[in-house]
């Protein structure tokens, strides 16, 4: 018999999953980080790579937070040479950030750092648990692609 699931039972699930995500695994694995970077930091770093050069407006966005809220970060972040301001070449009164070989460093190290944590967190669980684990997730990443 196939039981029943409404929309609301699955945006309750999903909202509930998020918040355990972060306790069990990102929150401890961020607490034994030995990088000088904020969880914050790390995210507008790896914005900044994947887009190669962005404004603060574009940043901010994809950030999902204000510009005011952005400035204090990227001015961290550009004090410790992980950023480069640059005018944009098609107008000069747009500036570009982007990151300098020591953000990408950065960048390399942290992710590394935080996939060697994680890859320890789930080695505890049983191998079964895990092939359910993995399972569920490529599940839950098919459906969600297909969203519109």
């Amino acid at each position: 018999m196939i039981e029943e699931v409404n929309a609301e039972d699955i945006v309750k699930n999903l909202v509930g999953l998020l918040p355990l995500f972060q306790a069990k695994v990102i929150k401890p694995v961020l607490q034994v980080s030995k990088h000088s970077i904020s969880p914050q930091q790390f995210h507008v770093i790896k914005v900044i790579n994947e887009k190669k050069s962005i404004n603060m407006t574009d940043l901010a966005n994809e950030m999902m937070i204000s510009k005011p809220q952005l400035t204090p970060i990227i001015d961290k972040l550009l004090k410790k040479t992980y950023l480069i301001r640059e005018n944009a070449k098609e107008d000069r009164r747009i500036i570009n950030i982007s990151l300098t070989p020591s953000g990408k460093e950065i960048l390399k190290e942290r992710t590394e750092h935080i996939n060697k944590m994680i890859t320890q967190r789930i080695s505890t669980l049983p191998t079964e648990d895990q092939k359910e684990l993995n399972a569920a997730i490529i599940t839950m990443i098919n459906i969600i692609a297909k969203l519109s």
